[in-house]
């Protein structure tokens, strides 16, 4: 799962030593090529997204805030999300309008330090998507080591359009 986390102090993926994060960051909205969308990865995973992002509090030392980075705050999913959450002071929603270039970490990192005054440039935030959320919930409640991603196949060269359930490491030229 590490691989999965981006730190903001080190720009790559955490270290096992890495220090406590200050603030973690859940993205479940995607603008690249390739990625699944938010709401097609937990319209069937929202119970056991709701249990890993339970593991990631426990896991933290310390009290650390869960920013959910999520868009189009009126959508059922994005409700349901909200009241399921109401009452988890740790947990966050932040409501942003899908634009490029939203799931770029560094762009992400910008936009909460100018509205978390909290959080300064030098501090540690750690930032998963909804995949790497579901990973820890498996591997955690179920015992399951992350095998499988998400990903979506589409635009001019894909005119169908599908998501796929495949293999972590799956080769472009398998897919085609």
């Amino acid at each position: 799962i590490w691989p999965s986390i981006w730190d903001s102090a080190g720009n790559a993926p955490s270290a096992l030593d890495a220090p406590q994060p200050k603030a973690v960051v859940v993205k479940a909205v995607h603008t690249e090529p390739f990625r699944a969308r938010g709401n097609v990865i937990l319209q069937n995973n929202l119970e056991l997204f709701l249990q890993g992002l339970s593991f990631l509090e426990q896991l933290s030392a310390d009290y650390v805030p869960t920013y959910l980075i999520l868009t189009h705050a009126r959508h059922p999913l994005a409700k349901r999300i909200k009241k399921e959450v109401a009452g988890l002071a740790w947990i966050r929603p932040i409501f942003v309008p899908l634009t490029y270039p939203l799931s770029n970490n560094r762009y992400l990192w910008q936009c909460l330090r100018q509205s978390e005054q909290n959080l300064q440039v030098s501090d540690s935030v750690w930032f998963l998507d909804i995949q790497a959320v579901l990973d820890i919930a498996r591997c955690l409640g179920q015992g399951l080591v992350p095998s499988r991603r998400i990903i979506t196949l589409g635009g001019p060269g894909y005119p169908k359009g599908k998501h796929l359930s495949v293999p972590i490491g799956t080769s472009l030229s398998s897919l085609c």
